[in-house]
Formats: structure tokens, sequence, C-alpha cells
């Protein structure tokens, strides 16, 4: 409120106030929001999203091939090689199974093309076939 005032005005989304002798409201800091009017605190962006600027009443959800694995953080990190996340909003990532691979930043993995193979899950690549042997595409993994 301000001197003379005779209401006290509520806090819109995406700012609060947490003092009950506040003569103004703070924005939600970045990795927060609020979607209230009247906040007395912003709430932490859950997993699978984030929120990197100040005074936001929503988080932002992370994109495919990305996440956050822990609430109030500001940016989603990447998947890495050999792991991915096949939808928005996740919280983590899986890992490739054998006989497919991914590089960093993937929504699905790959198999491996016919003279390759990958006998090890969450890797980034597959293995050349030695010569004297082969495979053919059917996930391969393992040599044939």
């Amino acid at each position: 409120s301000t001197v003379g005032s005779s209401s006290c005005t509520s806090c819109a989304p995406g700012t609060y106030s947490g003092s009950s002798d506040s003569n103004s409201c703070d924005n939600c800091d970045v990795g927060k929001a609020s979607n209230v009017v009247g906040a007395t605190l912003c709430n932490d962006c859950v997993e699978g999203k984030y929120q990197d600027s100040v005074g936001q009443s929503a988080c932002k959800t992370c994109r495919i091939g990305h996440y956050t694995d822990e609430p109030g953080l500001t940016e989603c990190k990447e998947c890495d090689g050999g792991s991915y996340a096949s939808s928005v909003g996740s919280s983590g990532c899986a890992s490739c199974v054998a006989g497919k691979f991914s590089s960093a930043g993937e929504s699905s993995c790959t198999s491996c093309e016919s003279g390759k193979y990958q006998d090890s899950g969450g890797e980034d690549s597959c293995k050349r076939c030695a010569a004297g042997s082969f495979s053919v595409f059917d996930n391969a993994g393992t040599a044939a």
C-alpha cells in the first residue's frame, strides 16, 4: 500500500510479497514462478521445467532431447550421446539399448546400419564389423 491508502494492492502473477508491511512486490527469481494473485512466495520450477527470466507466472517446458532432473533450474540439460528423451518435459534420459546409438540431444536412438554393430547399451556410435564378419540391419546387437 502507499501512504494514505485506503486499501492494499495484491501482487500480480510473477511477483510476490513475503512480508505484511511491504510497500511493493518483488519479481520471482529465475528458476521460479508464481501464477496466483497475491502470492507470498514463488515456487521452484519442477523437474522437466525451467525458467530463465525473472517475474514469470509459469515455468517453461524442456524440449525433446533435453531434461531437468532437479527443481529450480534456469535451463534444461541436453541428453548425452547414447541416451535420449522422447517427450517434452522430461526429468531424465533413457539409455539406448545394444544395437542402437544416439548423438547428444536426441529424441530416440537409431539402429546400427548393415556392416556395423553395437554390443553395449548407452553408446553414441556403432562399431564396424571386422574383416571376415558382417551384420545385417536387425539392430545388430552382436556381430554375426
